[in-house]
């Protein structure tokens, strides 16, 4: 899309649509320039949010923290589902999932200990999609609180919003 006879000045170029969002850009325009409109710095179509639902369920015992329970449901097709703990001698080593159907349990087996100061993060993510990313920062006597992130389609850093 190419626009021609744009003023000299500062604008923001939006766009609407009943169903989709679109992200806005500002635009710098001078006499003779031409405004490239094409993503990922123009006009572009933002993803839906990812449908997908992680839960865990814990339970402490002393100072360590069981995981009970880690599930996904509401998988969007084709989706990834990848899980990894970060921090010392971590209980679960990282695995990726690309399940069949739209619910899929986690977890195998006893219920791994995780030790203060550990971090168990899963990610789904799904073609057209913002990815979703839970964190559990393992706390000493206290049950943990998942963070939801995201990640916008194309990008690769977790943000609390997309």
């Amino acid at each position: 899309m190419v626009w021609t006879g744009v003023p000299a000045g500062v604008d923001t170029i939006t766009g609407h649509h009943p169903v989709s969002r679109f992200a806005s850009f500002v635009a710098g325009c001078r006499p003779g320039r031409v405004i490239n409109t094409n993503p990922p710095w123009g006009l572009h179509e933002l993803a839906p949010p990812n449908p997908a639902r992680v839960a865990a369920t814990w339970s402490v015992q002393g100072s360590r923290d069981l995981l009970r329970a880690l599930s996904a449901r509401s998988l969007p097709a084709h989706a990834v589902v990848r899980f990894r703990c970060r921090g010392a001698r971590c209980p679960l080593s990282a695995r990726t999932f690309t399940p069949a159907t739209t619910t899929v349990s986690l977890l195998r087996g006893s219920a791994p200990a995780f030790r203060a100061g550990q971090t168990l993060e899963v990610a789904v993510s799904a073609h057209a999609f913002n990815d979703v990313v839970l964190r559990w920062t393992i706390v000493a006597g206290r049950r943990p609180v998942a963070n939801t992130l995201c990640v916008p389609l194309g990008e690769t850093l977790a943000r609390a919003r997309c």
